[in-house]
Parts: C-alpha cells; sequence; structure tokens
C-alpha cells in the first residue's frame, strides 16, 4: 500500500510516526460490479430473442429458396433432355402424342406431382420448313399447380436425295 507520511516533529532523537499520524493517498480505485441488475437481464433477454427469431427466419427463407432453385434446375434440364430425345427421333415419328406419352425422370417425379408434358407440333414454312414443337412440362407442388416450363423449338425437315 502506497501512503504519504505527515510531517513529524523531531526533538533530536528520531521518533516513529504513530499510526494516528499516517494519511494515506486517496487514490480512486474502480471496483468490478457485483452482479446485474433487473432490468440489464430483461434487455439481453429480448436482444437475444429477437436475434434468435431473426437468424431462424432467414435460415428457413435460405432453406426454402435453395429448395426452389434445385427444382427449378431440375425442371429446366428435364426440358432440356425432352427436346434431345425429340430431336433423335425421324421427322415422320414427331407427333404430339408420342411427345406428350415422353416419361418424366424418377427425381423430379419424387418432388412434384402430376407432373405430365403438353405439346404442339406444327407443320411451319418460316423461318425453317419442318416442324415447330412448343413442349411445357405441367405439375402440381405442394397442391398448388406450378407455373410451366416452356420451351419452343423446330425440327427441320429433311432434305429429300435425288
Amino acid at each position: 500500500m502506497n501512503f504519504r507520511f505527515a510531517a513529524v516533529r523531531t526533538t533530536g532523537k528520531e521518533e516513529r510516526a504513530q499510526p494516528s499520524e499516517f494519511r494515506p493517498l486517496q487514490v480512486p480505485r474502480f471496483r468490478p460490479r457485483q452482479g446485474v441488475t433487473t432490468l440489464e437481464v430483461v434487455v439481453a433477454t429480448i436482444l437475444l430473442a429477437v436475434a434468435i427469431s431473426g437468424l431462424g427466419t432467414f435460415s428457413a427463407s435460405m432453406h426454402d429458396g435453395l429448395q426452389n432453385r434445385e427444382l427449378s434446375a431440375r425442371i429446366a434440364w428435364e426440358v432440356a433432355n425432352a427436346r434431345e430425345q425429340i430431336g433423335c427421333w425421324n421427322f415422320e415419328e414427331v407427333r404430339k402424342t408420342k411427345i406428350e406419352a415422353l416419361p418424366v425422370s424418377a427425381a423430379l417425379a419424387k418432388r412434384m406431382e402430376q407432373t405430365r408434358w403438353v405439346a404442339s407440333v406444327d407443320s411451319v414454312a418460316t423461318p425453317i420448313e419442318g416442324l415447330r414443337i412448343h413442349l411445357a412440362l405441367h405439375g402440381v407442388l405442394d397442391l398448388q399447380p406450378v407455373v410451366p416450363r416452356e420451351l419452343t423449338f423446330w425440327i427441320p425437315r429433311p432434305e429429300e436425295e435425288d
């Protein structure tokens, strides 16, 4: 401990200062708090509850968004695969009934209900002479109809050999 000593009168022989003559140095000390108030506990609890509920809402919406993005990609792949499959058929085999009978992949059928192809096949002369095929994949997700993914493409009429 640091003490500041008061001046002591000396009478020729050294005397020790008496304890009553000591004056301690006054230094402000910061004591650590011994506890928290009820108001601080209530405010901390409210802040924690708001943070947790916000985080829960964010994670749920993020999860739903990722699932929707994955489903949209699966549907797009399914339509592109159907177009490639139809493009491999002979020109005379391309018919609306055959297109609508195409199977849907098992992975997509697991996620969506009542998936079905809707197609239209028209003979056209422009922009190329051949068939214009409009292809759409319809289905139901969580008891609501899904906006169909549509694709229109052309298959040229094969050149006749002489």
